[in-house]
């Protein structure tokens, strides 16, 4: 097992590593179980902890893709909608980065930095959604759930 992952955020391309070290056990220890439902429900399950935040989940050729959406809107052309705040997708093996890659990248997801390349195996790489800007809060406790969702994927027993 890898002791860190190449952590990026695909519209601007910036990169940094996280070692495992940076989510303890204890969390691991709640939030793989979440994961773990979360995938075989295949309907969105609420956040732990973070109040009309929800999320869903789904395994693509080993790869996992995780959307985390925010509270429903009270008006506009959204109301009752959740909207996307960010998408997850995390890759612990070659093959599962190649062929989630272009998902994440692809023509129906938020644009990329033009010309940026996918990083070694284990990653964990976001697509952030414009409507985050209707959840700018959620920004200071995103990453950290990016980064305890991908180590619980990297960890988990298939």
């Amino acid at each position: 097992m890898s002791k860190y992952l190449h952590h990026i955020t695909l519209s601007t391309g910036h990169t940094r590593r996280s070692p495992r070290s940076e989510v303890s056990g204890e969390t691991l220890a709640r939030v793989g179980p979440w994961l773990a439902a979360l995938v075989e429900s295949g309907k969105p399950l609420p956040v732990s902890g973070m109040a009309g935040y929800s999320a869903l989940a789904s395994v693509h050729d080993g790869a996992l893709i995780v959307t985390v959406s925010g509270p429903p809107l009270a008006e506009g052309p959204m109301a009752g909608k959740e909207p996307p705040l960010v998408s997850i997708g995390v890759a612990k093996r070659s093959r599962h980065g190649a062929a989630l890659w272009p998902l994440l990248t692809g023509p129906v997801m938020p644009p990329a930095k033009p010309g940026l390349q996918r990083p070694s195996e284990p990653w964990c790489a976001v697509a952030i959604w414009p409507t985050i800007a209707l959840h700018p809060d959620a920004t200071a406790w995103l990453a950290d759930l990016e980064r305890c969702i991908a180590w619980a994927w990297l960890e988990r027993s298939p």
